[in-house]
């Protein structure tokens, strides 16, 4: 699948090449690492060759972390007779084994090419009003996308990810409930606990909104869309929608989902109170190695209490574009209307509509 997707976007099919190689990618993640590094090498190809590199720098950086943690566990050897049969499937772009210096330089070749991220923002902003529909559900600001996108996108930078990459992050994350649009208001407005058939639907959210995304032909929406489908996933394996595991996991939806829960719990909802910014990072660390990435939690446990020295109010430094946002400043009259109740006797359990 991986080296037919090639040749097509060579051949100038590059839609048909690009989802091939997509799906290729996407089945390959909850296998070995080997072959996720196969799939990262050639989604990077194909995107740089189909004209995309915003894309392929992204790919290209999960595939650097990769290989330096393949290196720390010494499976090199095994890595590199796997090479040589993917040499063999006429996948030639051997991004594997170049060395780290090698894949810096494509990076930089790649970050050359990138256009104006102006541009790509005015493409992308009815997708992001979209997303704040969506929320305005059980977030009657609509600040709740940009606050999960502008953390994101600073954990990320915690976490060594590339300025370009943090960038995307930022853009994308806002978008990762963008699914919510398909969901009842009966299920996202419930006051209590769901059943275990509106869960089920709940969930779904997750994939409509990858849909959505995918279907918007925007190139640069395919990370939004991995985050979308990937940010309930569980480090342990027992999230959804597909069970995925570690780093099997999309970084960019591993980052988002720590800082979507963190957002959840510290705010209001239809069927919450705001917890606590303390109560709502000692449950984080309660659920590290469990839900969220240990590595990317121990960050995040760092960056909080760090940000409230720098910045104060956390909600007025992460929510600042929102309230410039003209589309935001539209609804605030239908948000005030949509608030409803004053928040007593609402339910306290650890929900988030996960």
């Amino acid at each position: 699948m991986l080296a037919e997707g090639q040749v097509e976007v060579r051949a100038g099919l590059a839609d048909i090449g690009l989802t091939r190689l997509k799906n290729g990618l996407s089945s390959t993640r909850a296998g070995p690492k080997e072959f996720l590094r196969d799939a990262l090498a050639a989604a990077v190809r194909g995107y740089e060759e189909a004209g995309q590199p915003d894309v392929a720098i992204v790919y290209l950086q999960e595939l650097l972390n990769l290989n330096r943690e393949a290196k720390q566990q010494q499976v090199l050897m095994h890595h590199a007779r796997h090479l040589e049969q993917v040499e063999r499937s006429r996948i030639s772009f051997d991004l594997q084994q170049a060395a780290d210096g090698e894949l810096d330089t494509r990076r930089s070749m790649l970050r050359v090419q990138l256009g104006e991220r102006e541009l790509m923002k005015s493409r992308i902003a009815m997708l992001e009003q979209q997303s704040v529909a969506a929320e305005l559900h059980d977030d009657t600001t609509g600040e709740h996308c940009y606050r999960v996108g502008r953390l994101a996108s600073i954990l990320a930078r915690e976490y060594g990810l590339e300025d370009d990459v943090c960038f995307m992050i930022d853009l994308a994350a806002r978008m990762h409930d963008i699914g919510k649009l398909a969901v009842p208001d009966s299920i996202l407005l419930k006051p209590g606990r769901l059943t275990d058939g509106e869960r089920e639907i709940m969930q779904q959210h997750t994939l409509a909104g990858a849909e959505l995304l995918a279907k918007s032909n925007i190139p640069q929406m395919h990370v939004a869309e991995e985050i979308a489908r990937h940010h309930h996933e569980w480090w342990n394996g027992k999230g959804y929608p597909h069970r995925l595991a570690g780093t099997g996991i999309p970084i960019a939806a591993r980052i988002t989902a720590i800082v979507d829960v963190f957002d959840a719990l510290t705010h209001v909802r239809p069927y919450k109170p705001a917890w606590p910014v303390s109560q709502a990072m000692h449950e984080i660390r309660t659920l590290r190695g469990v839900q969220f990435d240990p590595d990317v939690t121990d960050l995040f446990m760092q960056l909080v209490p760090r940000l409230q020295r720098e910045v104060g109010d956390l909600d007025e430094f992460l929510g600042a574009e929102a309230k410039n946002s003209p589309f935001i400043q539209a609804r605030a009259k239908i948000a005030r209307a949509l608030k409803g109740e004053d928040g007593s006797g609402i339910n306290v359990n650890f929900d988030v509509r996960r």
